[in-house]
């Protein structure tokens, strides 16, 4: 099994239980409830009750995970592109566009994920430490006016962060959408028994690729019913992240091993013939 493989699914998925764990939190606390209407009129006592009720910590590791996830994932990227390519020999194009989607969809995320936990540690801070409610005064009674923008502040970072997440899943797409159409012509041409990648890895790599631009979607359409959109965002990301990603990299695990040694192997042969 391949190290860094292994340690993508296990970061990947002790992210995703950290933030199942913060959801039910959030599901099973009456303070904690989302409501729509309170949060467009910004009303304060249902926003400070957010507040105080929110688990920065969770948030912190979850989010570190998720970026060393994103970070070791690139690893075995890389190496399938080299060994698919015959050590840069063919299919240049296809492969260098796999490396850059990896690298800049691993460096997104390590930004996005460092800018969460900063932001959301700052406005921890301040909602723990400043006295929110006594800004304005309306009738010598506090109206929560730092409350509302403190919470206006959050939902800015929120969305400027939801296109750098998008993002990703595009190149969580193009990185399986290529990788599969090159493993399955790679195994049209290559002798029977052996491929290394089988093609029904790469179909599973394809359909999480498909989920991704779903997710993508979604996403995007927060915009007009954040609510409804939310939740069939999660359950996609869901699926993808938790069931079909771990299982791709799973297998990935076992043949990477196999394609390094054979990919050695050959270069020591030719090495060996070169010399001669």
């Amino acid at each position: 099994m391949d190290v860094t493989c292994l340690l993508t699914v296990v970061f990947r998925l002790t992210s995703d239980v950290l933030r199942i764990v913060q959801f039910a939190k959030r599901m099973s606390s009456d303070d904690m409830q989302f409501s729509q209407d309170n949060l467009y009129a910004l009303n304060p006592t249902y926003l400070q009750n957010q507040w105080e009720s929110r688990s920065v910590a969770l948030d912190t590791t979850a989010a570190m995970f998720s970026a060393l996830s994103w970070l070791f994932l690139c690893i075995p990227i890389l190496q399938i592109s080299w060994f698919l390519s015959g050590g840069g020999k063919r299919g240049i194009a296809s492969f260098t566009m796999v490396v850059v989607l990896a690298v800049t969809g691993s460096l997104c995320e390590l930004i996005s994920s460092l800018m969460v936990i900063g932001a959301n540690n700052t406005l921890n801070w301040i909602s723990t430490d400043f006295m929110l409610e006594e800004w304005d005064l309306v009738g010598n009674q506090p109206d929560g006016t730092g409350w509302k923008v403190l919470e206006m502040i959050h939902l800015c970072m929120s969305g400027m962060l939801l296109w750098i997440d998008a993002f990703e899943w595009i190149c969580l797409f193009g990185i399986l959408t290529l990788l599969a159409i090159k493993v399955r012509s790679e195994n049209k041409i290559a002798q029977e028994g052996s491929a290394v990648f089988g093609n029904k890895w790469a179909a599973l790599g394809l359909a999480i690729g498909l989920f991704s631009i779903f997710e993508f979607i979604t996403e995007i359409m927060r915009m007009w019913n954040w609510q409804l959109f939310a939740m069939v965002s999660k359950i996609i990301s869901a699926i993808n992240l938790i069931i079909l990603l771990p299982i791709w990299l799973i297998v990935l695990g076992r043949q990477l091993p196999i394609a390094r040694a054979g990919f050695e192997g050959i270069k020591t042969l030719e090495n060996s013939v070169n010399f001669s």
